[in-house]
């Protein structure tokens, strides 16, 4: 792979998990970025009609596979980050504040109905 990070995690690791990720993806971001401007080159070459280019396209194109992996299952451990410090569990979430506010306007409909009569 055409690492410029032989070693992809950081030297000092941020204490928060949301900021470690996103360094996460600043390394990936970056990696991609790199492997773009070698996939230009390797193009280029190409049309000038150098055959060694062909190897090396398929191998960057393997590492751009990989790179691209490695972004999306960031992507989905950041989502997953997120949606546990919201209390989301299984792609849902209760609101809280709106069902308070539903409980509510049901019990003042409910005395509304019951009239002036007090039960005890």
């Amino acid at each position: 792979m055409s690492d410029i990070f032989p070693n992809a995690e950081p030297e000092e690791a941020p204490p928060d998990r949301a900021a470690a990720l996103q360094n996460t993806i600043g390394i990936v971001d970056l990696q991609l970025r790199i492997m773009k401007s070698e996939l230009i080159e390797i193009q280029i070459r190409l049309a000038e009609g150098d055959q060694g280019a062909i190897r090396e396209g398929a191998r960057l194109l393997s590492d751009i596979r990989y790179w691209l992996k490695q972004a999306h299952d960031v992507e989905t451990e950041i989502e997953t980050y997120r949606k546990a410090n919201e209390g989301i569990a299984h792609d849902y979430a209760i609101d809280f504040d709106a069902a308070r506010s539903q409980v509510r306007c049901r019990l003042d409909r409910l005395r509304d109905c019951r009239g002036p009569t007090v039960v005890s």
